[in-house]
């Protein structure tokens, strides 16, 4: 899994580094733009101060989960708030105006122009492919928005498997988890494929070849 389960599952302070906060010139800027994390400060106090300076700061979320701990400091669980938020869609948008009742700042609908450029792409299997690596997000467990979006990791991993008949010779398959999920909740999935199965003892995922 690699160190990152760790730090999801006990919830480990992960500090960037905040010198580079006081290397800001901010009379240089009218706006900065930043992403979110649940394990460092570096966002929320750079929202923070960039309001002591009166500059308008944004956070961009592409996520669906986990939304309301990304503006709470990791130890206090205190909330700073930049003035804008851009999230991905609809769905994350209703989640975050549940969870964050108190923000009077604005909201945006961003989207998220990779995952929209490869929904317009013709998706196939290289049939002389010898790998095949499936990086799983817990879609299931942490989004619970199946019913919206109809799929979910195990769906996805599913319809790549059929198409396996395509290849040519011998593929291996790799099985990436996210850090918060757990290996025997794919046992069914794994055990539907019909190539021979081996797990990785460095890492605890499967792999099929």
């Amino acid at each position: 899994m690699g160190p990152a389960r760790e730090a999801f599952v006990n919830d480990i302070y992960l500090p960037k580094c905040f010198c580079v906060l006081s290397d800001i010139n901010w009379r240089d800027y009218q706006l900065i733009v930043t992403g979110t994390s649940g394990v460092d400060d570096l966002e929320r106090l750079s929202w923070q101060r960039a309001r002591e300076h009166q500059v308008k700061s944004m956070c961009v979320i592409d996520s669906w989960m986990n939304l309301e701990k990304r503006f709470q400091f990791f130890h206090t669980k205190a909330l700073s708030m930049p003035d804008l938020i851009s999230v991905i869609d609809g769905n994350s948008l209703k989640y975050l105006m549940n969870s964050l009742p108190h923000f009077t700042g604005e909201y945006i609908r961003g989207g998220q122009p990779f995952l929209e450029a490869i929904s317009l792409r013709e998706v196939k299997i290289n049939p002389g492919a010898t790998s095949i690596l499936f990086c799983s997000e817990p879609m299931l467990q942490g989004y619970n928005l199946n019913d919206e979006l109809g799929y979910d990791q195990y769906s996805v991993f599913r319809d790549i498997t059929q198409q396996l008949g395509q290849l040519t010779q011998t593929t291996h398959i790799y099985l990436k988890l996210h850090p918060l999920e757990q290996s025997s909740h794919w046992q069914v999935y794994i055990e539907q494929l019909t190539l021979p199965k081996k797990r990785s003892r460095r890492t605890g995922d499967w792999a099929s070849e």
